[in-house]
Formats: structure tokens, C-alpha cells, sequence
């Protein structure tokens, strides 16, 4: 009992530990968003979303707007993003005229130390023809291809002299869109703190698809695709100060594959301007991290709160124990002074009406029993010790 309350007690100094590990951590942290290298943050955090259900010919789809909304909350709730850089377009205001003005828009204001994530959630087609991949806009017909707004073209706007952020991330839930890709797809490095540093150092034009060069689903989880609950699940779940997307699409890479048919992609961006080695890079707000903070002292209060439970079973056990055992010593101490007076009164003219030797074997044999149990019950108590 002694060395099972040696555990208890560390276990609870380890718990307390961490706690104040991650508190002193936690309040370190500046309001501004500090980069990898460990200056401030200089440029913005810009967010561009589109999402469309509602097409006017096309068949209308399920989880499209609410999938931008999703991502939308997760990163205005927990990274460093703002209502004040934010742009988002759903169902009827997704036309293509607005899309390309914004991406205009972008393009003539964004600085060289910003970044730009953007994402869309809508139809996607490959052009039999051209076989180009392209984006539906709400008013696009079935077969006149004017309103379509090619990946081609997209990728025409994210390049470094166009939008001139110094990090793009395009992530596109829609089909066929690993048209993207087409030339080039690099190999996921192995995430270190160095890599991070270097990562948001260079220039990068990435992008992640919900699939490659084939329909992708409509449905999944609640209101979200499959592809999206996976995304924004990552993006929810990461408790890191600084996250960059080779970190998650292996997660979201093998959520989607276990649950759909399609095959999620990401890579650079080809002939846009980004550097080998460069990513987007997330930096958790301040109240995120508390946020976690918080969820790690329930866990360890609740923690605590078990082993003490376990704690006060044992104390109940061993006393259990104790007082069974000083019963059965009683009791064999009582059959003792029993048997012999038993055996005096055999040979005297002392005997009672229930001696007899029979009685007497019995009363040995119960004996024997309760000396073998109470043996049990002392080793049981030595292990338990």
C-alpha cells in the first residue's frame, strides 16, 4: 500500500508540472503573432472563402456553404485571422464576376509580407476539350463554358507577381480539382521546428484538393464534406504555435480515404513563384492556447480525481482487509482454545453431551481451513503492500 501511495503522489506532482509548464508558456506569449524565426509578425492574414449550394442550373449541392463557414470559424476562432481581412461569397454572390473581382482586389492590395488563404467549396468540372479543370460559378450553364472560371486562370492570379503575398494557400473541396497539380507535386518533408523557420523564410504558392481527377462526394460528416469535416478537424484539434499544411493533410489525407472514394492531393503550386521549402504557415492565437491550457487542467484535475478515487478504494480495500484478517485470527485463536478443551474433557469425567471425537475431527478440520485462508489473506496483503 505504501509503494501504490508513492505512486498516487508523484503521478499528481507530474500532473501539476505540466500544468504550470504550459501556464508559464501560455502567458509568454505576445498578442501579436510571433513567426517561427521569433520577431513579430509583420504582414497580414488574409482569408478569401467561397461557397455555393444554390446553382441556378447546375445540381444543387449540400455542404458547399456551410463547409466555407466551417473554415471560416475555425480559423477566425483560433488563428490569427480577422474580420477585417476577411472576404467570403456565398451561393447567389459567388458569380463569376465577383470572384474575379476580388481576386482582383487581392491582387492590388495585398504587400509582400502578407498572406492569403482561399478556399472554395462549389462545383467543379474538367473540360472534355480543353481537358482543364474548372471552378462553377452560381450562374454558370451546364454547357456554355464563358462563366467557368479555369484552375488555369486562378493560378494566373496567385502567382508572386500578381497577388504579391509572400504565402498562398488555395484549398479547393470540389471536383477535379488535382487539375491543379498538373507538372508537379513535391514530397512531404519531415516537420521540424527548423523546417517551420525555413518554411515561413521562403515564398510559397501551395494548395490542397479534396481529390484528384475524379468526382468527389457531396456528404459526409453533419453539415460538412467528408474532406472538410477532416480539414477543419485538424485545424481544431492542433495545439502547436505555428502549424504548416504538410504537418495535417497526411490526417486529412487518410480521413478522407477511409471514408469516400477520393484521394485527396497537395503540393506546390507549379510556375507561380513559390520557393522550394516554402509554406503557409498558421500561428495559433493567445486564447487558443489558453483554451488548450484549459482543456489540459480538466484532464489533469480529472486525473487527479481518479487516482484519488483509486486512492480511497485502496485505503477501503486494505482496511477491509485488516479487519478480516484480525477476524479469522479470532476465530482460529477461539477453535484452539476449543479443541483443547475438548480433548481435556474426553478423558475426564467432564464430557458434554456434544463430545465426541467426530466433533472434535470436525473442529481440527475447520481449523485447518481457516489457517489456509488466513494464510492467504497475509500474502495477499504483503503483495498488495
Amino acid at each position: 500500500m505504501k509503494s501504490l501511495k508513492s505512486f498516487f503522489l508523484i503521478t499528481a506532482v507530474i500532473l501539476f508540472s505540466f500544468s504550470g509548464f504550459f501556464l508559464s508558456t501560455a502567458f509568454g506569449i505576445s498578442v501579436t503573432p510571433i513567426s517561427p524565426s521569433g520577431k513579430k509578425v509583420t504582414g497580414d492574414q488574409w482569408l478569401f472563402v467561397i461557397g455555393i449550394n444554390t446553382y441556378i442550373e447546375w445540381p444543387r449541392l449540400k455542404t458547399a456553404a456551410n463547409d466555407a463557414r466551417s473554415v471560416k470559424k475555425a480559423l477566425l476562432s483560433r488563428y490569427h485571422f480577422d474580420n477585417e481581412h476577411l472576404i467570403e461569397l456565398y451561393d447567389e454572390e459567388a458569380t463569376r464576376a465577383n470572384i474575379i473581382g476580388k481576386l482582383r482586389f487581392l491582387a492590388q492590395n495585398l504587400k509582400k509580407d502578407d498572406s492569403l488563404f482561399l478556399f472554395y467549396a462549389g462545383h467543379g468540372y474538367l473540360d472534355p476539350i480543353t481537358k482543364s479543370g474548372s471552378w462553377i460559378p452560381v450562374e454558370s450553364g451546364t454547357k456554355d463554358v464563358s462563366a467557368w472560371i479555369s484552375n488555369n486562370y486562378i493560378k494566373d492570379y496567385l502567382k508572386s507577381d500578381a497577388i504579391k503575398a509572400k504565402h498562398i494557400l488555395l484549398v479547393s473541396d470540389s471536383c477535379f480539382s488535382g487539375d491543379f497539380f498538373r507538372g508537379h507535386r513535391g514530397k512531404l518533408p519531415e516537420v521540424t521546428d527548423e523546417v517551420i523557420r525555413r518554411s515561413y523564410k521562403l515564398t510559397s504558392r501551395q494548395a490542397i484538393t479534396s481529390g484528384g481527377l475524379e468526382p468527389v462526394t457531396d456528404s459526409g460528416f453533419a453539415n460538412n464534406s467528408v474532406f472538410t469535416h477532416f480539414l477543419v478537424k485538424a485545424l481544431e484539434n492542433n495545439q502547436s504555435p505555428f502549424l504548416v499544411p504538410s504537418q495535417f493533410f497526411t490526417d486529412i489525407k487518410a480521413g478522407v480515404a477511409e471514408n469516400a472514394e477520393q484521394f485527396p492531393q497537395f503540393g506546390s503550386l507549379h510556375n507561380t513563384g513559390g520557393q522550394q521549402g516554402g509554406e503557409f504557415v498558421f500561428f495559433l492565437k493567445q486564447n487558443a492556447r489558453l483554451d488548450n491550457l484549459s482543456r489540459l487542467e480538466a484532464q489533469k484535475q480529472s486525473e487527479y480525481e481518479r487516482l484519488k478515487k483509486m486512492e480511497r478504494q485502496a485505503d477501503t480495500a486494505q482496511k477491509k482487509e485488516a479487519k478480516e484478517i484480525a477476524l479469522r485470527e479470532q476465530e482460529l485463536s477461539e477453535l484452539d482454545k476449543k479443541i483443547s478443551a475438548m480433548k481435556k474433557r474426553l478423558g475426564s469425567s467432564e464430557v458434554k453431551t456434544d463430545d465426541s471425537l467426530d466433533t472434535m475431527l470436525a473442529m481440527v478440520k475447520q481449523k485447518e481451513e481457516q489457517a489456509k485462508r488466513l494464510e492467504l489473506l497475509r500474502k495477499q496483503k504483503k503483495l498488495n503492500k
